[in-house]
């Protein structure tokens, strides 16, 4: 993502998802986001307390949470991609490595060197990596264990092993379990670790290991005076860290002012970028870096030949100067000697040298001010390499533009490019599912399962559930284009046509015409055709490229479609289907789209989920009434939805929970009937009793049953009529499981929400967004540190906006005036009702305790009905000062209405502090 160059010869940076982040609403889980400390940008942000008092003195704690918009989840989609000098790689949904272009140190870790690759290549031996970064000659990854192992050039101990040896497979950093981030650059390298430390090794001649001296270090050695470091990046010789309170640090070389501190002096140990506050992300390059602050801007300094800093001149300057003409920037990556901002519009400007295209403009004339790549939208991660530039796109593909010599665009070419080109061999999610508790995905045809496996259902060979992503393990699931999921099993469709089935097997649902139940998949009999897979409770059904539908398991209630009820291990034809376009199974029952529009159903029908106005089951198709225009078909539970091409939508069924949508909780129907409300649905999908559409500005909607939050709100009150599902974007897919719902966004995130009992959501550790600067607009009204806490000061308002990676939100905080119980002027705070250096405070008893703090009237040491019976005897009378009488609480010459109050306030308390009622 964000890279760093030497020369012509780059040294790449990096940071990397370390952890997970959940929104704030409860029963609405991400899956798999990242590391908020690693420089990601939020697309929702929410802060609490919202418009919080708070009186004069007190103190106020505000949070932020949130999710990210490119959800990092390595698991689910190959965003993470890196380059080096002359080589890129990038992290898949597996945990694995693919590397490509030169290989002269064996940078590439695939067992050799010399020997360049133009398409991607796996790295030998990794499968759980977490992050990963390329430097001029070598690469380094994190596992998830927080181990580093770094492979290729290791001339000055950039592998960290302690030799001076290369290696041409990913070998251990000495010393390091802890990693979150790691950075690699000309011939160093260096480590983010969880306690907020950096350590470095590798060369040193500048400094740039940060431990106060210049000599070399084959194995890490930590970087002085850093404790709260939340992000690391490398230059060829020098290296930054981003500090918890949003302040940068650099160290190493600085001959052109790369450290920002106003010097060309070189430091071995860290010091403060001059005039940074509110840092979101940071860059290093060659000879001069760069940062992204909260609102968007961006900041270079440093070596400007080649219009670098972006300003619009080349003249070097050693504190941070404005990007001139960028726009709003989301995200910011450096190379050798050009940079690229993601805008909040997901386009990319770049500026800087472009001898080689890499500013992706189509031209190679450098640029001092920023330009718009060609032809790129939708773009959700950006890194630059030393003369080439890499994007991800929404879509899940990589794009690359800039120097090819060593085939390090990844297109099978040696060939430069100057405006972006695809990498071969980068896919992305293709399919996602819903099961009774338990999800799959299909990225770029790998099939991954998350939830319960009492039955195997998650595919990976044993019983064991799982709230993180799963592998299926099988050969021949490498090359999945659809999925479906039913109760307890999985089954996939494979590119060749033909099916896989995973999981409970007892009544022959997986088809292979056994009834044995298996933790991986086996192949369904007899197909070869099938276009479409859906699951039922214990049956399934395919849907073939010929417009038939074939069955398979439970039939008691004639849900195969071939007339009888008899159970069955193999596929049975569906009588009559013979233009199916598209299929759906729900409990018991199943549902076809025809070519014409029509619906057909068959199988259980008590609460008229076959639409054919009866409560007959059938063992065969029938006709749904009324609906002609279906361009979509969901059945659930035992109700059924239809997307309508007037962007409509009907259900029919089972009503027990408002699930049909149409403003009515209870009973059923046995014609469909329109859901409330919705005018531009293109998809509906139903669970056990809930159903969600989606709709053409990729919004989602849900309704019906809401006790565990699966349709997506704030509140867990069921709704006979569609909500408006928050915090998902623009959404591509959306399937219902038992309790459960996932959808897929535009930028192939994947979001579940619902049910999570049986880990059907995935990972389930919330976690606050680390944010990296509060403020407070009105300083003198209250005040706030790094951490959000507020002390309010004075009476007043105050705006207080918390900022992450360009995204701020903010709220009003109100401070009151202080309490004063007992009017003497001393705030509470101060003397709380007790005779403090005040000698006018009304105290009758002369107790040190003021009359509105002591109801005690016979000083028994509490305010109880003795004391009520005092009060009442003297209700009425006046009172002397400047004593007063005990009974005239609030000290004002009477005992009347105004003193009951307060004398029953105090009532229970003995005197004193404890007794005020603040």
């Amino acid at each position: 993502m964000h890279t760093a160059t030497n020369g012509h010869r780059r040294r790449a940076l990096l940071r990397i998802p370390a952890s997970l982040l959940v929104p704030a609403l409860a029963g609405y889980l991400l899956f798999s986001a990242p590391n908020p400390a690693n420089g990601r940008e939020l697309t929702n942000i929410t802060l609490s307390p919202v418009s919080p008092s708070v009186t004069a003195g007190g103190k106020a704690q505000f949070t932020a949470t949130g999710f990210f918009d490119d959800l990092g989840s390595h698991a689910l989609r190959p965003v993470t991609v890196v380059a080096g000098d002359d080589h890129t790689c990038v992290l898949k949904a597996t945990g694995t490595v693919l590397c490509w272009g030169q290989n002269n140190s064996g940078q590439l870790g695939n067992g050799q060197s010399g020997s360049l690759a133009v398409i991607p290549e796996q790295v030998s031996g990794l499968d759980t990596v977490a992050a990963l970064a390329a430097g001029s000659g070598h690469s380094c990854v994190v596992l998830a264990a927080g181990v580093v192992r770094c492979w290729g050039d290791n001339s000055a101990g950039q592998l960290g092993n302690g030799t001076t040896n290369p290696a041409t497979t990913p070998a251990p950093v000495s010393g390091i379990t802890t990693a979150r981030v790691v950075a690699a650059g000309n011939s160093h390298s260096c480590a983010l670790l969880a306690n907020g430390t950096v350590q470095c090794w590798g060369a040193n001649a500048s400094g740039q290991l940060g431990n106060g001296t210049t000599t070399p270090s084959l194995t890490p050695v930590t970087v002085t005076g850093i404790s709260t470091a939340t992000d690391i990046v490398t230059g060829a010789f020098h290296s930054c860290a981003r500090l918890a309170d949003g302040t940068m640090k650099c160290w190493g070389s600085n001959g052109f002012g790369q450290l920002g501190n106003g010097t060309n002096t070189n430091s071995s140990s860290p010091v403060t970028v001059t005039g940074l506050s509110n840092v979101s992300m940071l860059g290093a390059g060659n000879d001069h870096s760069c940062a992204l602050l909260l609102g968007g801007t961006v900041r270079c300094w440093g070596f400007n030949m080649f219009g670098n800093l972006g300003n619009g001149t080349l003249v070097d300057s050693s504190t941070p100067v404005l990007v001139t003409g960028l726009g709003t920037a989301r995200a910011l990556s450096t190379g050798s000697h050009h940079n690229c901002a993601r805008l909040t519009d997901d386009t990319l400007r770049c500026w800087g040298f472009n001898a080689n295209g890499q500013l992706g403009n189509g031209s190679t004339v450098n640029a001092t001010s920023p330009v718009t790549v060609t032809g790129l939208v939708n773009v959700v991660a950006i890194e630059n390499g030393g003369a080439h530039t890499c994007a991800a796109l929404a879509n899940g593909s990589l794009r690359c533009w800039g120097y090819n010599a060593f085939g390090q665009l990844g297109n099978n070419s040696g060939v430069q490019a100057t405006t972006p080109v695809v990498v071969w061999g980068v896919s992305n999610v293709s399919a996602i599912v819903a099961g009774g508790s338990h999800s799959c995905a299909a990225l770029g045809g790998l099939v991954h399962c998350w939830g319960y496996n009492g039955s195997g259902q998650l595919g990976h060979g044993s019983f064991f559930s799982n709230n993180l992503l799963v592998p299926v393990q099988a050969l021949g699931i490498s090359n999945a284009t659809g999925l479906g999921a039913g109760e307890s099993h999985t089954c996939a469709v494979l590119a060749t046509g033909a099916l896989k089935c995973w999981g409970a097997g007892g009544n022959g649902q997986l088809g292979d015409g056994s009834s044995t139940t298996t933790a991986t998949p086996v192949t369904v009999s007899g197909i070869s055709t099938a276009t479409a897979i859906s699951g039922g409770s214990s049956h399934s059904c395919a849907l073939l490229s010929t417009g038939g539908v074939r069955c398979w398991g439970l039939n008691g209630f004639g849900q195969l479609g071939n007339g009888t009820n008899n159970n069955s291990s193999t596929p049975v034809t569906v009588t009559g289907i013979s233009t199916a376009t598209a299929i759906a199974s729900g409990y018991n029952h199943n549902c076809a789209r025809l070519a014409d529009g029509t619906l057909r159903c068959w199988g259980a029908n008590f609460a008229g989920g076959l639409g054919n106005s009866t409560f007959n089951d059938s063992s065969t198709p029938v006709t749904v009434s009324g609906i002609s225009t279906a361009t979509g078909i969901s059945a659930g539970g035992d109700t059924s939805c239809a997307a309508l091409s007037t962007g409509g939508v009907r259900c029919w069924g089972d009503n027990s929970y408002g699930q049909l949508g149409n403003n009515v909780t209870g009973g059923s129907s046995t014609m469909p009937v329109t859901v409330s409300g919705i005018t531009t649905g293109v998809a509906v999908t139903t669970g056990y009793t809930h159903a969600c559409a989606r709709l053409s500005d990729g919004k989602l909607r849900c309704w019906g049953y809401n006790a565990d939050g699966q349709l997506g709100v704030a509140s867990p009150v069921s709704s006979p009529v569609p909500v408006n599902v928050i915090h998902t974007g623009f959404a591509t897919a959306v399937s219902a499981g038992g309790n459960h719902v996932c959808a897929l966004r535009a930028d192939s995130a994947t979001l579940c929400w619902g049910s999570n009992n049986l880990s059907q959501l995935g990972s389930v550790t919330p976690a606050p967004v680390a944010v990296l600067a509060w403020t407070s607009s009105n300083p003198a009204v209250a005040a706030i540190d790094a951490s959000g806490g507020t002390l309010a000061i004075a009476p007043g308002s105050s705006t207080i906006a918390g900022g992450y990676g360009g995204r701020i939100i903010s709220t009003s905080l109100t401070v009151l005036a202080p309490l004063d119980t007992d009017g003497d002027g001393v705030p509470d705070t101060a003397d709380n009702c007790t005779l403090v250096a005040n000698p006018s405070q009304c105290d009758s008893d002369g107790d040190g305790y003021g009359n509105r703090c002591d109801g005690d009237l016979n000083n028994n040491n509490a305010t109880n009905a003795q004391d009520t019976t005092l009060f009442r005897a003297q209700l009425g009378q006046p009172s002397v000062g400047p004593t007063y009488n005990k009974a005239d609480i609030n000290c004002n010459g009477f005992i009347n209405a105004q003193d009951t109050t307060l004398f029953r306030t105090l009532l229970g308390f003995p005197p004193g502090p404890s007794g005020v009622a603040p």
